[in-house]
């Protein structure tokens, strides 16, 4: 069994849990991301497994549990205001 395939689930509940406090939703595909990535290395440290391979598997699964078009959506809109603050 690939338990790898237990990190969107986990990263979609984490999140969910997240949206319910005050956090910028802004932020929350890069948390997911974030979760993803550990989650991945974890999987990869506990089941001895190749390290980089797990964590690149852990950030596509975050990315899918946030939805890869919010992610792409709120790094445009913060790239956008980072313009706008400096200029």
């Amino acid at each position: 069994m690939d338990w790898n395939a237990f990190i969107i689930p986990a990263t979609g509940i984490i999140v969910e849990l997240i949206k319910q406090t005050n956090i910028d939703r802004k932020w929350l595909p890069w948390l997911a991301v974030g979760f993803g990535l550990v989650f991945g290395a974890i999987f990869a440290l506990a089941l001895k497994a190749d390290l980089f391979i797990h964590i690149v598997q852990g950030g596509f699964y975050g990315a899918a549990a946030a939805g890869i078009y919010d992610l792409g959506k709120s790094g445009l809109t913060m790239y956008r205001n980072r313009n706008k603050d400096m200029g």
